[in-house]
């Protein structure tokens, strides 16, 4: 790598993949440089900075770097929409059939979460792919990341109790998820994110169709009854913390926001008015494009509104815990705001 002037002391060298901008060398010189613990079929993203005479400051440039994809270190497997990335060591982890049937659930989760809000996630084949670089257990897109560790974990989970994969279905979910326009809020408007609600509820329909099992924390969960009882009562801000008990947060419910306790609200009322009325709900979203609320508290009235239409005029609302409704009145909202039919 050369640089105009050696003797710039602020020449420096950064890398990235995901996360912050890591220093490689600085102060950087001209020369030969040698990066380790790279993986094969990976990008890599360098930033040089150097002085710029003719600019008469610091500048920089990027420069991607491409490592050649290495078929022992990575297997790769495909179902109709999903393609696999899993490092070799991991797939010897497992038996064949074992792998192929956790692949096929991969492939019915996708079908079921456009089964359930009647639109794609990604146009075309969505990645799977295990990474060392992310700095989370999964991070959502296409491709979808999750972590080696994870992955190694997954492996021996699918052996020993035949799951599923809670992060895999979870990162799957983030890409139906469709936004601010159902999942209320993206916490652009000061209001909070919804967006880990939104992709567990995706997971919430995967559980209920397939009686999947996965594991949180060293617990395994089966089926729509299980996950409830884990959002209700294991999770962190669980519902029974923040609307039962009221001890998550006590002193501070206008600042703090508990999507897991949102997502158990969202299960109680389907438990009894069934999926077919979400269902429907989400396609009527679909329909509104420009013309959906642009305020999240009206987003969210407008849900719950068509969800009562859809289910032949059932008092979803009324379904709710009071404390919940001044709660989500107050976070979706505001002071003065109520969660109400429009």
């Amino acid at each position: 790598m050369e640089f105009p002037n050696d003797a710039c002391p602020h020449n420096r060298i950064e890398r990235i993949t995901h996360g912050p901008w890591l220093n490689v060398a600085n102060p950087a010189r001209s020369g030969i440089y040698t990066f380790i613990n790279l993986e094969p079929g990976w990008t890599y993203q360098l930033r040089k900075h150097f002085f710029n005479q003719a600019l008469g400051r610091m500048d920089y440039r990027i420069i991607n770097v491409r490592t050649v994809h290495c078929n022992t270190y990575f297997a790769r497997f495909q179902t109709r929409d999903l393609i696999f990335y899993l490092r070799q060591s991991d797939v010897d982890r497992i038996s064949s059939s074992n792998l192929n049937t956790w692949m096929n659930r991969m492939q019915l989760a996708h079908d079921d979460m456009y089964h359930l809000v009647g639109r794609r996630g990604v146009a075309g084949s969505t990645t799977i792919r295990s990474t060392r670089y992310i700095g989370a257990a999964g991070l959502s897109g296409n491709p979808i990341l999750i972590a080696h560790a994870n992955v190694t974990a997954l492996m021996d989970d699918i052996t020993r109790h035949g799951c599923w994969s809670f992060v895999v279905l979870h990162e799957l979910g983030h890409n139906f998820e469709g936004g601010a326009w159902w999942t209320f809020d993206t916490g652009a408007h000061g209001a909070p994110s919804t967006r880990e609600f939104a992709a567990n509820w995706m997971v919430a329909y995967v559980m209920s169709r397939r009686n999947a099992t996965i594991t949180r924390y060293g617990r395994i969960y089966v089926g729509i009854a299980g996950y409830r009882q884990y959002f209700y009562a294991t999770s962190g801000g669980s519902y029974r913390n923040v609307f039962v008990h009221n001890i998550w947060d006590r002193n501070s419910y206008a600042h703090r926001f508990s999507g897991n306790a949102l997502l158990y609200t969202f299960l109680s009322i389907e438990a009894q008015i069934g999926w077919e009325p979400f269902r429907q709900t989400f396609r009527y979203f679909n329909t509104l494009g420009s013309s959906t609320p642009p305020a999240p508290i009206d987003r969210v009235n407008l849900f719950l509104t068509r969800l009562r239409d859809f289910s032949g005029g059932r008092d979803v609302i009324g379904m709710m815990n009071p404390f919940s409704r001044f709660y989500y009145g107050l976070r979706f909202g505001g002071a003065g705001w109520a969660i109400r039919y429009v």
